[in-house]
Formats: structure tokens, C-alpha cells, sequence
């Protein structure tokens, strides 16, 4: 990439949302160069220590990319070694999570005691809760990518995980995160909010189809049930609501459902209905249907009869008539 002197520290709207680009160069720099390269990384990462090889001639690059909820760094250098120790985990509320990507070069990576050797085509997800270390030779190149809508499955807050993007769905995501780099000049925010929200999804799903995250779509579906059943008859139940509930993104639930080859929405009717059907059977004759429906979480009754008949095959007023009937005469 060729910079120029008015390309340092440049960052415009490339549209008229919130999406902006930024491109440095640290041949441009108006003091110090490691010391420019200090400021702009804190900016986009948050509190590092940063340790140079060669100071004064310290030669480093990067094109960011970023709105209120996205941001992707296509990044260059000489050799460097970064630190967040504790004080800087705590000197911050930078507490996400980070993809890092190596494109050229090896990237040397530990956290929690698990020590990465990433080789281009390689990625490892981190979390900025905890101190970690990076560290790379001269002439490297990488991505780092961050979602702040995102929450981190628990397996991945537990233990940094390392991706391989270089096969399957996999090198899906390398070339969307290449693409999306390619095209920081003519995304706007829509485009790049939507750009990086399916490159979450497709991230997650490699990690769990390469087994980087055993058993978390099994945990999470479980949970998910559980809280349902548990909570069917609150009107107000919803895919977010359990989401904010669980501690989970709405999208990594979809994800868990998904393969369970269901839904959330399918989840609630169904525990909804099922509950009202135990009403039924067990209810007074003075209990009325309608009662039985709001109690059961349904907010309208042509919504319930329809649910009801489609998953029993009667009408709610049949299942009762049948759940009342003396036994000799179901037989008949």
C-alpha cells in the first residue's frame, strides 16, 4: 500500500452514517514513530504495553475500519511484542473479545497459559478480560477483528481458541474479512454493519464445526429449553429476552437452534401450547378457554386455537370435551 504525507491519521466519513476509515503510516509520523504507533494502537485496542525492537526506526501501517459497533484492523509492522497485563485489563472497559488473524508471517500468541503459533491462514480468539501476550517478527501482516454486540460463548471466555481459516467454511470467513478489508473505500454503515454481522455468524459456525467449541451449541440449546419451559407463560417472553437472560447473543442461540432443527419462536409456541393442554385436562368447568390461553402466555385467542389445533389436531374446546368424557365412552 503507498501512503502519502496527507493520508497520516486521516479518518472521514465515507458515508454520511457512522462508518469511518482511518489509514497510518508511521513513515509519516510527525514525532517518534514507535511513540505514534503507541497512541494509535491504544486508541483502537485499548491499554498495551508495547515492546520495540528498534525504536527510532520503527516502521508500521495499518487501514481501520470502524463504526459504533464494528471494527476491523488490517495491520502491518516490524517486529513488536504487545502485553495487556492485569493493570491494563483494569485500567480499561476494553473487555470483548478480539479475532486475530495472520496473513504474513508467524503471530506468537499466549493467554491463560495456552501459548499459539499462528501461521497465515490461522486466527485465534481472544478475550481482552485477561492479560495476553503478542509477538511477531518484522515484515508481518494481520487482521484483528472486534464485535461489540457479540457476547463470547463460555467456552471461549475459559480458553482462547485457535481457527483455521484456511479450509471449509473457514476460508469463507478469510475471504469475506479480505473482501471487506478490500472494500473499506466504498462500504457505507449498512453495508459494513451487515458485512461484519454474517462474518460473526460464519465465524461461529466454523469454530463449532471444527470442534473449537466442544459441546457449547448442546449447551446452549439445553438452556435455552430450559429457560422456556420455565418461563412460557410470560407474554413478554421473546428471542431477545432470553438472550439478555442467558447471556448469550440472539445469533448464537439461532445458531444452537438451528441445528437442533428448531426455532425460538417454535420453542415458545410449543411449550405454550402444551402447558395450556395440561390446564385443560386438570381445569374446572367453570374455567374458561380464554383464561386457560392468557395463562398459558398466548395473548390472543384466535392465535391459540389456531396453535392448538394445529399441534393437537381438535380445537381447545374438543381437547377438554374428550378430557372430560367418561372413559367407556372413548373407548367406545
Amino acid at each position: 500500500m503507498t501512503c502519502t504525507s496527507r493520508d497520516v491519521a486521516v479518518a472521514e466519513p465515507l458515508r454520511p452514517a457512522d462508518y469511518t476509515v482511518e489509514w497510518i503510516d508511521t513513515a509519516y509520523a510527525p514525532g517518534e514513530p514507535s511513540e505514534y504507533w503507541v497512541e494509535h494502537v491504544r486508541t483502537n485496542h485499548g491499554s498495551l504495553q508495547l515492546h520495540f525492537a528498534d525504536p527510532p526506526v520503527f516502521r508500521g501501517g495499518t487501514v481501520v475500519q470502524r463504526n459504533a459497533t464494528h471494527q476491523l484492523v488490517d495491520f502491518w509492522s516490524d517486529a513488536l511484542r504487545y502485553v495487556r497485563t492485569d493493570a491494563d485489563v483494569k485500567a480499561d472497559d476494553r473487555q470483548g473479545n478480539l479475532l486475530l488473524v495472520a496473513r504474513h508471517g508467524v503471530l506468537e500468541v499466549e493467554q491463560s497459559g495456552v501459548q499459539m503459533r499462528l501461521v497465515p491462514g490461522q486466527a485465534a480468539v481472544l478475550t481482552k478480560a485477561r492479560p495476553l501476550q503478542v509477538r511477531h517478527a518484522f515484515g508481518v501482516r494481520g487482521w484483528t477483528f472486534e464485535a461489540t454486540d457479540v457476547s463470547c460463548p463460555a467456552a471461549m471466555d475459559r480458553h482462547p481458541t485457535v481457527v483455521d481459516l484456511r479450509n471449509g467454511l473457514g476460508s469463507v470467513v478469510f475471504s469475506m474479512l479480505s473482501t471487506v478489508s478490500q472494500q473499506h473505500r466504498t462500504l457505507d454503515s449498512y453495508q459494513f454493519t451487515r458485512s461484519c454481522t454474517t462474518l460473526t455468524d460464519l465465524l461461529i459456525a466454523s469454530m463449532l464445526e471444527r470442534c473449537g467449541l466442544p459441546d457449547t451449541l448442546n449447551s446452549v440449546e439445553h438452556a435455552v429449553r430450559q429457560y422456556v419451559t420455565a418461563h412460557s407463560r410470560d407474554p413478554e417472553l421473546s428471542p431477545r429476552a432470553i438472550a439478555a437472560a442467558l447471556g448469550w447473543s440472539v445469533r448464537q442461540i439461532q445458531l444452537a437452534l438451528q441445528q437442533a432443527g428448531t426455532t425460538t419462536s417454535e420453542l415458545i409456541r410449543s411449550a405454550r401450547v402444551n402447558r395450556a393442554a395440561d390446564l385443560l385436562r386438570g381445569s374446572s368447568p367453570g374455567t374458561t378457554i380464554t383464561s386457560i390461553a392468557f395463562e398459558s402466555g398466548f395473548r390472543s385467542m384466535s392465535t391459540f386455537e389456531a396453535v392448538f389445533k394445529q399441534h393437537f389436531g381438535v380445537t381447545p374446546r374438543e381437547a377438554r370435551a374428550l378430557a372430560h368424557q367418561p372413559v367407556d365412552d372413548v373407548r367406545g
